[in-house]
């Protein structure tokens, strides 16, 4: 029976070139979210809003600048945890 010898050096360079290729194909991909959210003419803020017993609560507002009415989503975070 005669020895075989494999040399690594191929497949270590087809890894490496599957690794590069695997990092670099999702940064040519064009998010179409993140365009879309590029494009869209909206308005950010912090503001604060007073409660009735005199503490203020500091909340980032985000609302689309357009004329017409806009569709709108409330997020309210978790008060667990604080005080």
């Amino acid at each position: 029976m005669t020895a075989v010898r494999l040399s690594l050096r191929p497949i270590a360079l087809a890894v490496g070139c599957l690794a590069l290729i695997a990092d670099v194909a999702p940064a040519q991909v064009a998010d179409p979210v993140k365009e879309q959210l590029d494009k869209s003419p909206r308005h950010h803020e912090w503001v604060d809003v007073e409660s009735q017993d005199g503490r203020k609560v500091k909340c980032f507002v985000v609302f689309p600048e357009v004329e017409e009415k806009a569709t709108a989503v409330i997020v309210i975070h978790e008060n667990k945890g604080l005080t």
